[in-house]
């Protein structure tokens, strides 16, 4: 019996022995999955801090980015205010630099006109009338260019018969 007892007693201690050895290296997986858990959860924490940081920043460039979006279209309609009315301007200019080449052109006009009713009148005066009538013809040519900045943009030619009937 007694051996029976000490051999049970043998298998016992191994069972023992081994279900210790057995809880000793659960323990030790134990604390090293503990410690692996805590230096994960660490992770975890450092990630989070991480990503709200990153909305922060997302959050600050959006507001940055409205705000430049604004300023540079503010920019762009002031740009374009500018852009039409120095347009309209521009379109008024040639209107009055029309205007002004057509006065001109009536001017000169009148001006050749009158000057050869001078020249008729001082013929008259002078004695150079003669009696049979006398049909003169002439041609005048006016050139009327357009200039700006002293340079031409605009050039016309026009040319007009007179005739005079003289006596």
């Amino acid at each position: 019996m007694q051996f029976s007892t000490k051999y049970k007693e043998f298998i016992l201690r191994g069972q023992l022995e081994t279900v210790q050895n057995e809880v000793k290296e659960s323990n030790e997986a134990l604390r090293g999955a503990q410690g692996e858990l805590m230096e994960r959860q660490r992770f975890l924490q450092n990630l989070e801090v991480e990503l709200e940081s990153l909305h922060k920043q997302v959050a600050a460039l959006e507001g940055n980015l409205g705000e430049t979006g604004q300023k540079y279209s503010t920019e762009m309609e002031r740009l374009q205010a500018t852009l039409n009315q120095l347009e309209d301007d521009l379109s008024q200019l040639r209107l009055d630099m029309q205007r002004t080449k057509t006065d001109y052109e009536q001017l000169l006009r009148i001006k050749q006109n009158l000057e050869m009713e001078i020249a008729t009148y001082r013929r008259l005066l002078e004695g150079e009338e003669r009696k049979s009538l006398l049909h003169q013809k002439e041609n005048c040519e006016v050139v009327t260019q357009t200039m700006i900045n002293g340079k031409v943009v605009d050039e016309s030619s026009e040319v007009e018969q007179i005739e005079e009937t003289k006596k």
